[in-house]
């Protein structure tokens, strides 16, 4: 079976990286980038969710481990 990456994983790792240094830098523009971030992973992982299988786990493992930093 073919897997595949999800779709958002990438800019959720890159929004994530900015939120951190653009709350200590900014404020406010590194909350925005969070959020989203966050939302997007919320997606991302509710499709991972639904399918397991289909999606590859590298990717997701290095989400959850950013977003645990992130609590």
């Amino acid at each position: 079976m073919n897997q595949q990456k999800l779709p958002n994983a990438t800019a959720v790792l890159v929004l994530g990286i900015v939120s951190i240094v653009g709350c200590c830098c900014y404020g406010v523009l590194g909350l925005i980038a969070g959020i989203i971030g966050l939302v997007l992973y919320k997606k991302d992982n509710a499709l991972y969710q639904s399918n397991p299988t289909l999606y590859s786990i590298t990717i997701t493992l290095i989400q959850e481990e950013f977003f645990v930093l992130l609590d």
